[in-house]
């Protein structure tokens, strides 16, 4: 039995103790000391972790929050099949890393919050051992009824996931447009961020230089009619933003009919395939350019995405049927769709493509009229 334990050490001494009493029976312990950001510890944990049984992350040492840390325990654990066992502070309905490790699959724990170090030693065997396979554990399925409530108030709306092929390919243009786009119609619908994508903010703050995601960059840019903080909302022209990834279980409470969900880009190490999947409808931002045809066609002969639309950015009227022709040599022509040129995703363009796309039933909805942008960044 062989184990890597990262994270930090006094809080890991009691795993230790259990390989070092079971030496005799070829347990083997490790340790990564391991702070700050756990990507950073991706490529050194790939490298060790081959002929290992059992990964045990310690949460507590990095600041990155509850759903990119286990975005990485899950990429971890695809790549190598090592079994992670995750350490957190406490197990109870709220806690939003227990949280997070389930809704990917991952539901082994080690809870700290039990008191003596007996008890730790216990809970690492019985995880090591399946007791908790077998037998169930009690206050972990008290999340999982927590996570089934949450799930049922989502069928009260419609969640739209929206993700890309390739960086900057219009995903988050489209995911705004289509809030913009639902508002017309008279729904109440938001866009909220859910990827790791980050931009730099060299000049816009004197207060913070860290990597920022979309909604924060605007916010410090543009600002908003309404803001919230602690929430992790914004309002601006217009469209209700949420980009706070620990808060979604709030958001769910929101009386709103659409929840349009910006996954980023699908390669990435913190899209949630599982969660997009999951969702009522599911659209893919791709272009059909030289540079990421390849990825186009990627994901157009996944079967795992043929449930999802496609939609073509950056082509031009006159090339559209010989793409759509490429496309039907992969039995994805009829699930095509492409939109015109959007310099501005805050101004609603492509309403007859949204209505084919959504099905909605409405008014016609009206073409807006481009407003000069206010960017607060300009006043300082």
């Amino acid at each position: 039995m062989r184990i890597l334990y990262i994270g930090d050490r006094a809080r890991g001494v009691f795993i230790e103790e259990v390989c070092k009493s079971n030496a005799n029976d070829g347990w083997v312990f490790e340790f990564i000391e391991a702070s700050g950001h756990l990507k950073t510890y991706e490529p050194e944990l790939l490298s060790k972790l081959a002929g290992y049984n059992y990964v045990v992350y310690d949460t507590e040492p990095y600041i990155d929050d509850a759903e990119d840390l286990a975005a990485i325990i899950e990429s971890i654990y695809k790549a190598n099949a090592v079994t992670p066992i995750v350490m957190v502070n406490t197990i109870n309905p709220n806690n939003t890393m227990v949280k997070a490790c389930l809704n990917r699959g991952i539901k082994r724990f080690i809870n700290l919050g039990v008191g003596s170090v007996s008890d730790l030693k216990e809970q690492l065997v019985k995880n090591i051992s399946n007791y908790y396979e077998a037998n169930g554990r009690e206050e972990v399925n008290q999340v999982k009824e927590t996570i089934e409530e949450e799930r049922a108030n989502i069928s009260r709306f419609t969640s739209i996931a929206v993700v890309g092929t390739e960086h900057r390919i219009g995903t988050t243009t489209q995911a705004i447009q289509i809030v913009k786009f639902l508002t017309s119609q008279g729904f109440r619908a938001c866009y909220v961020e859910i990827n790791d994508n980050k931009y730099t903010n060299r000049y816009l703050s004197q207060e913070s230089k860290d990597q920022l995601s979309y909604v924060e960059k605007l916010k410090l840019m543009v600002g908003g009619e309404v803001e919230d903080a602690d929430r992790g909302y914004l309002r601006t022209d217009g469209v209700d933003m949420f980009y706070k990834q620990d808060k979604l279980a709030d958001l769910f409470k929101e009386d709103y009919d659409y929840l349009v969900y910006d996954y980023g880009m699908y390669r990435s190490a913190g899209f949630n395939k599982t969660a997009f999947l999951k969702d009522d409808i599911k659209l893919i931002c791709t272009c059909a350019n030289v540079i990421e045809f390849d990825g186009a066609i990627e994901i157009a002969t996944n079967p795992s995405y043929n449930s999802a639309k496609l939609i073509c950015s950056f082509s031009a009227q006159k090339d559209r049927e010989d793409v759509k022709e490429i496309f039907a040599e992969y039995n994805a022509d009829n699930r095509l769709y492409f939109t015109d040129y959007t310099p501005d995703p805050y101004i609603l363009t492509n309403i007859t493509l949204y209505k084919e796309l959504l099905k909605t039933e409405a008014e016609e909805p009206t073409p807006e009229e481009p407003e000069k942008k206010k960017w607060k960044f300009f006043k300082r």
